[in-house]
């Protein structure tokens, strides 16, 4: 019996021995497993610093390149938005100072008024020495002649002030300038055409930079409100009608030739302005502007009366008493059915009237200009 019970706790220790074996087997296995698979540590600084060089190294290879990239589209950008000063206005060295100036073919009042300029219109003075207080100027669409010397100022500041930020233009009647937005006395009387430079707009009012030197301040009615080197933008087709409303402004005005505001004026002034108002460049001189445009061509009956079915409104027509294009006497606007725009040393004041009723006039058409296509 003690034999059988020892042979048994021999056989029972041998398995437990060889459990144990297996046991431990396993347990250096499992402990290699994990040693091959646990994860590597890394110095806790070293990440961080690995990111601060790959920025440093993305400064120096990318932003510059970036930052120049930047500055060649900004100069472009510049460059194309970037107007050309008119070199008039570079060359000018006085600016008139009054509402209208008479402008002279010679020094003295008796003189033929060959045109007008306006309240602050640069010019260059062509002789610095006066001839009987007069000046010899030219105005910026190049007619010379001679200006009171009391009626222009050598200040440039009214358009050359470094404080200027917006250029006005008054494309309607004449316009008070005052002295305050509340009360303030008037003082001067700007145009219709009137460009004047301004520093500081809002919606209901702009401030704007004298021909003496002094500010003063306008309503915003009736103003066109430009960049400094921003020019009037260019007439579309269905403006010829905004044109002509223009220039019915001076309906009943006082007719003076060579005048250039409500106080009086002419055709020609009249087609200079209203052309100006709406962006478009037609000279102040009645033969200058008998080459704007494009010329029509007309036929006239038995009687020599022209045949006015093709005009349009917009178009200008010039007379000649010789009935030779080369002796122009009157000019007007043509308007609709037949109706013009017209004055004469015969009429008191700037009126409408019929061209087919007055065959005399009629009969001395003699140009065709239109403006508008």
């Amino acid at each position: 019996m003690s034999k059988k019970v020892k042979k048994t706790d021999k056989k029972k220790n041998k398995n437990i021995a060889a459990e144990l074996a297996d046991r431990k087997l396993e347990i250096v296995k499992q402990e290699i497993y994990i040693d091959k698979i646990k994860p590597r540590r890394f110095p806790r600084w070293l990440i961080p610093m690995v990111l601060v060089a790959a920025l440093s190294l993305a400064l120096i290879l990318f932003v510059p390149k970036l930052f120049t990239k930047y500055q060649m589209e900004k100069t472009e950008r510049n460059n194309s938005e970037q107007v050309e000063i008119d070199p008039f206005l570079q060359g000018a060295n006085a600016v008139l100072s009054q509402r209208s100036v008479a402008v002279r073919e010679e020094p003295n009042r008796q003189s033929l008024r060959i045109t007008s300029g306006i309240y602050n219109e640069p010019v260059k003075i062509l002789d610095p020495k006066t001839n009987n207080g007069y000046y010899l100027i030219e105005l910026t669409d190049g007619v010379q002649g001679y200006v009171l010397a009391d009626e222009l100022t050598l200040n440039l500041n009214s358009y050359k002030a470094e404080s200027a930020k917006y250029k006005v233009l008054l494309i309607n009647r004449e316009k008070a300038i005052v002295s305050d937005t509340i009360g303030g006395n008037v003082i001067a009387l700007a145009p219709m055409g009137c460009v004047l430079y301004a520093d500081y707009v809002t919606e209901q009012v702009v401030r704007v930079i004298l021909p003496s030197g002094d500010i003063g301040w306008m309503s915003r009615e009736n103003l066109v409100v430009l960049d400094l080197n921003e020019a009037i933008p260019e007439p579309e087709k269905k403006q010829a009608d905004i044109f002509c409303s223009s220039a019915l402004i001076f309906i009943n005005v006082a007719y003076v030739p060579g005048g250039m505001d409500m106080s009086g004026i002419d055709l020609p002034s009249i087609i200079y302005l209203a052309g100006k108002t709406n962006g478009l460049n037609i000279p102040r001189i009645m033969e200058k502007q008998a080459n704007c445009g494009t010329q029509i061509s007309f036929e006239r009956d038995k009687y020599g009366m022209p045949n006015i079915d093709a005009l349009k409104a917009g178009d200008i027509l010039f007379f000649s008493l010789d009935k030779n294009p080369a002796k122009l006497t009157s000019s007007a606007i043509y308007l609709a059915d037949g109706n013009i725009l017209y004055a004469s040393g015969n009429q008191g004041s700037i009126q409408i009237i019929s061209l087919p009723a007055n065959e005399k006039l009629a009969e001395s058409l003699v140009v065709i200009r239109r403006l508008f296509d």
